[in-house]
């Protein structure tokens, strides 16, 4: 058991590249939310003016009255829409990058953390790394849980050990676990 908790282990140059890469993560993630805050703003302005000028007709006499509660009907549920989209963003994290930060944590001494955790923790410690737990007779087979399999079977070297010299698939791991709980926000509701 301990054994296959050792293969998730991670060097130190492996964290220092996780802390960067989920950096320019959130640099890219809060660029991108900038932006579509502003688009959403220009929106709803824009809704605004169109309500106005609605309004504006409806004065002048140029549209009906059932005409125009038709439109400005249409016209307040895309500004409600625009509204709640905002709030969702002003509001938002990404809960995909905390996941793969706990991950990583995690991930950093897994074997070391359950040497020392009380049973309970340990138990706990299983249900996140490990997937499938089969005996066989004395034969105990276990699957990692996809993040951590990710990790274990990042590249090895000649001789079958990890490579912990150079990382240079690194970055391609984070964007897996970063995809991976994008994707399944129900696997990031684990904490330890």
């Amino acid at each position: 058991m301990l054994g296959t908790l050792a293969k998730v282990e991670l060097s130190d140059e492996e964290l220092r590249l996780t802390q960067a890469t989920l950096a320019e993560r959130r640099v890219e993630l809060e660029q991108r939310r900038t932006e579509t805050k502003n688009t959403l703003r220009l929106q709803y302005d824009q809704l605004r003016n169109r309500i106005s000028k609605l309004t504006d007709l409806l004065i002048d006499g140029a549209i009906d009255k059932a005409l125009f509660e038709s439109k400005q009907r249409a016209l307040l549920m895309e500004q409600a829409a625009t509204e709640e989209k905002l709030k969702e963003i002003e509001t938002g994290s990404d809960a995909a990058i905390a996941q793969v930060q706990k991950t990583v944590e995690l991930a950093r001494s897994p074997s070391l953390l359950y040497k020392r955790a009380c049973v309970a923790d340990k138990r706990k410690l299983l249900k996140i790394v490990l997937s499938n737990l089969t005996v066989s007779g004395k034969n105990v087979e276990m699957t990692l849980t996809i993040p951590f399999r990710v990790i274990a079977e990042r590249e090895k070297d000649d001789d079958c050990r990890d490579d912990r010299g150079t990382c240079r698939t690194w970055a391609s791991i984070i964007q897996q676990l970063y995809k991976h709980f994008s994707q399944n926000p129900e696997a990031a509701q684990w904490a330890y």
